[in-house]
């Protein structure tokens, strides 16, 4: 399969969006799913050129899965390449999911199919690894190998909400030349866990400040609206959240948690 079938058959799906009806898009879409699994993992292209300070990156993540790892991913690549840099992605560590994938703004999608198909030299920039470490090489199930071979710089972006890492982590982690984790509470979680000191660093999560404005709280009817998104599920921690806003705020405040 030539990049000029993929890149034929990825436009295709995003007219498919527009032009035609759900029905159409899910014909197209196994097309794309297959070309997913079976493209070479390092494209051959051209000789990388570096923009600015930084080099060519190749970023790994569940892309077109939908999820945490997904939506932090996307927002960290759409925003290097917005700045100017040459970024690759790659899906890797989830399957593809059909509705996700279909619900992409289409510009959004092009964009996306664009750094998918970015030549990427896997010896002259660096590789990040945005996934549980599970699915670090070796992997503990079937997904593309990362980091690829020859990676001259190996970067794995994780975290876990709790206070101690899973058994099978750290000898993962301190296999990557650095571990970016979202903030201080997981670096000191990952140090006691046995990750090398020398290659944790702190990378906070993007936020959108065009559509979460930093600028004071957004009010509904005078009340004080309080955001948080996450799964349902314990480890999030929504009982701590619920927890700390019943005991700080009374039905009679004009403050409403979402």
């Amino acid at each position: 399969l030539t990049l000029a079938l993929t890149l034929t058959l990825s436009l295709s799906l995003s007219l498919s969006l527009t032009l035609f009806s759900r029905t159409m898009g899910r014909l197209l879409l196994p097309l794309l799913l297959v070309l997913l699994l079976l493209r070479p993992q390092c494209r051959a292209g051209g000789e990388p050129k570096p923009d600015g300070e930084l080099p060519p990156v190749l970023w790994m993540a569940p892309l077109f899965s939908g999820g945490g790892y997904c939506s932090e991913a996307i927002a960290f690549v759409t925003a290097l390449r917005r700045l100017g840099h040459a970024v690759s992605i790659e899906q890797h560590g989830d399957a593809v999911s059909e509705d996700f994938l279909l619900g992409l703004p289409p510009g959004l999608k092009g964009e996306l199919l664009r750094m998918y198909e970015t030549p990427f030299h896997p010896g002259d920039g660096v590789v990040v690894c945005h996934s549980e470490p599970g699915a670090w090489h070796p992997p503990n199930y079937h997904t593309s190998r990362c980091p690829p071979r020859g990676a001259a710089v190996a970067v794995g972006r994780t975290m876990f909400e709790t206070d101690r890492l899973p058994g099978g982590w750290p000898a993962r982690l301190n296999g990557m030349d650095e571990v970016w984790v979202p903030t201080a509470f997981q670096r000191d979680v990952f140090l006691a866990g046995g990750v090398a000191p020398g290659k944790l660093r702190v990378l906070g999560e993007g936020v959108d400040t065009d559509f979460f404005r930093p600028q004071g709280g957004r009010t509904d009817g005078g009340r004080f609206v309080f955001l948080s998104v996450f799964k349902w599920e314990r480890r999030k921690g929504w009982d701590v959240l619920l927890a700390a806003y019943f005991s700080e705020f009374t039905a009679e405040e004009a403050v409403e948690l979402r």
